[in-house]
């Protein structure tokens, strides 16, 4: 008996944004989980509804899957996600990039998975470069861990969940 795999589920699968926002991603790049974190002005614990990937300012940062690019928002509020860039994955996944540097793409645009959409900032309200970075599914933000697992192995994506797990301050 063998399985198959419909078109249908195929192409959900094609879409999943599955790979990691930063190019050349490191596991100890992930400095900021998702769920109740420390706010690094306040200093009051929150929702963090993304996770915070550091790196250089100016590194490529890159879509997660294929899509299009449907809101584009640059900013000079020290406030908020400054510059950032979301996609639509469909099949209900989108994905927000905030605190860009440099945003490359425009509203309409269509990407695939890996193209270079923006370079890593310190826009909006953020104490260091990094891009935060969200998965929503179908209305609700759910925990980026569980999608950024492609090209991961076994050790790295347990070393990942670990330190996504740590209640620190967040970098926005």
């Amino acid at each position: 008996m063998t399985a198959s795999v419909d078109k249908s589920d195929w192409n959900k699968l094609q879409s999943t944004p599955v790979l990691q926002p930063v190019e050349n991603f490191e596991v100890d790049q992930l400095v900021s989980g998702y769920g109740v974190r420390i706010n690094p002005f306040h200093k009051g614990k929150y929702h963090h509804d993304g996770v915070d990937i550091a790196a250089p300012r100016g590194a490529n940062v890159v879509a997660a899957g294929p899509g299009k690019v449907i809101s584009v928002k640059k900013s000079d509020l020290l406030a908020g996600f400054g510059n950032y860039v979301e996609i639509d994955h469909g099949y209900g996944y989108i994905t927000r990039y905030a605190h860009l540097d440099v945003i490359n793409v425009r509203v309409g645009e269509k990407v695939l998975k890996g193209f270079k959409i923006g370079t890593v900032g310190s826009s909006g309200g953020s104490i260091a470069p990094h891009v935060h970075y969200e998965v929503n599914v179908n209305g609700t933000n759910v925990d980026p861990l569980q999608y950024l697992v492609q090209g991961l192995n076994s050790d790295n994506y347990a070393r990942l969940y670990i330190a996504s797990k740590k209640i620190n301050q967040s970098l926005d």
